[in-house]
């Protein structure tokens, strides 16, 4: 976990949340404001064009939909050689 907070500069790690084939989601907070957030990034080190690509389109997607239940996209950012989507 202290290997993604040294990356992911700006949010603080409290617990993973799942551990998927593809994906790791871990329960944060945003250090500028406190703001609990969740944090997806893919597994592999070295993700492919396809990972990137449906990270974006997840994102592009979360950003747009404004249903009650369905987590809002904070924002995408750089992690290690792929991305990380910021969750509500």
């Amino acid at each position: 976990m202290q290997e993604l907070q040294e990356t992911l500069n700006g949010y603080r790690i409290l617990e993973k949340i799942y551990d998927g084939s593809q994906t790791l989601v871990y329960r944060g907070q945003r250090s500028n404001d406190l703001q609990s957030v969740i944090i997806k990034v893919t597994k592999n080190a070295y993700p492919t064009q396809t990972d990137l690509a449906q990270f974006r389109h997840q994102y592009a997607i979360l950003q747009r939909l404004e249903i009650p239940g369905v987590l809002k996209a904070y924002s995408l950012e750089k992690y290690r050689k792929g991305l990380a989507l910021i969750l509500e």
